[in-house]
């Protein structure tokens, strides 16, 4: 019995090998637009949506090119828009802020338009940036 009169639960351990996250239906839109920017470069879109009204409008083309530290672009700079993956999940989202020096240390805030942080990832999780 426990303090409150009912039975004792003990605590579940957690499995030692948890099953992969299985692909959100939701992310299959950037698949493969993600496999084009890898293999030709650039891809061109209409992502859906108002998170970044009025920057992009849903059903807007967009293009996006590659961008990174193997690339002659380099990483992207606060303000623009970038393809990325936060979380296991795909946004086309605004860059908020760097930290660290430039190169592989260098930390990117992905925001919406209205100022809402998606969260924190590095170079290898950002894909493509819009062009202007």
């Amino acid at each position: 019995m426990t303090r409150n009169g009912g039975p004792f639960r003990p605590r579940r351990t957690p499995r030692s090998n948890p099953a992969p996250e299985q692909p959100r239906a939701q992310d299959q839109w950037a698949r493969d637009h993600i496999r084009d920017i890898q293999q030709n470069g650039f891809a061109a879109f209409r992502p859906l949506g108002n998170s970044m009204f009025p920057l992009i409008r849903s059903g807007q083309v967009v293009h996006v090119s590659e961008c990174g530290p193997n690339t002659l672009r380099g990483g992207p700079s606060v303000g623009e828009i970038v393809l990325c993956t936060v979380n296991h999940r795909h946004y086309l989202h605004r860059v908020g802020a760097v930290f660290g020096a430039v190169g592989t240390d260098t930390w990117y805030r992905i925001e919406n338009a209205a100022g809402h942080v998606n969260g924190w990832i590095q170079i290898g999780d950002i894909h493509g940036v819009l062009e202007p």
